[in-house]
Parts: C-alpha cells; structure tokens; sequence
C-alpha cells in the first residue's frame, strides 16, 4: 500500500478539517441562545458544501492518480455519467462556496448595522 505523499497530506488535512467543522458546529448549537439563527444557518450550510466539495475534490481529482485505488479509476472510466456528474459539480461547488461566503458577509455586516443604529 504506498500512497502519494501529497495525497497523504490532502486526506489528513481533509479528515482535521471536517472533524474541526463538526467541533465548531457542536459549539454553535451549545451557543445557540446567543448567536443569531441566521449566522448558525449559513455557517452549517457553508460548513456542508466545504465539506462536499472537498469530498467531490477528492474523489473526482485524487483518487484517480492514485494506484491504490485503480479499481475505483477503472470503474469510473466506465460509468461516463458518474464521471461527468462529478466534473460538472467541481466548479458549482467552488460557486456555492462563494455564494456562501457573500451571505455570510451580509448577514456579518447586517448585524453590525443593527447594533450600530441601535436596532434589532
């Protein structure tokens, strides 16, 4: 069993990752009389589509290039729709990731607004 070095670091960093979301969103729920619903919303939203796209990253890019896995590249040679699915999702991904990312910024700075006009 030998591995690609940089795959290596990619799947721990992948594994961490994904174990550090589940800790914050753990926390975000203990906290959740004092952040806002929005906030939480959009943060386990972002948090799921991080999460996918890594997944979909994973398998569509890495696990191609590695030898371990030919079986699963063999497969995927085969199944053209499969394949295609997961080459199609990698941009949208990375465009929900974006996506996310602006509501994020509005809900941040919405709450900021309303604190600072002493409003709800």
């Amino acid at each position: 069993f030998s591995m690609l070095a940089s795959h290596i670091i990619q799947l721990l960093y992948g594994f961490c990752g994904v174990a550090a979301y589940l800790i914050v969103i753990y926390a975000m729920y203990a906290l959740r009389r004092i952040l806002h619903r929005s906030f939480i919303t959009i943060f386990c939203i972002m948090a799921i589509i991080n999460i996918a796209t890594w997944l979909n990253s994973w398998v569509s890019i890495r696990l191609l290039n590695e030898p371990l896995f030919f079986f699963y590249y063999e497969w995927a040679s085969q199944n053209h729709l499969f394949r295609t699915t997961l080459n199609f999702l990698v941009p949208q991904f990375y465009f929900a990731q974006n996506i996310c990312l602006l509501l994020l910024t509005i809900d941040r700075f919405a709450a900021v607004f309303a604190v600072s006009m002493d409003t709800k």
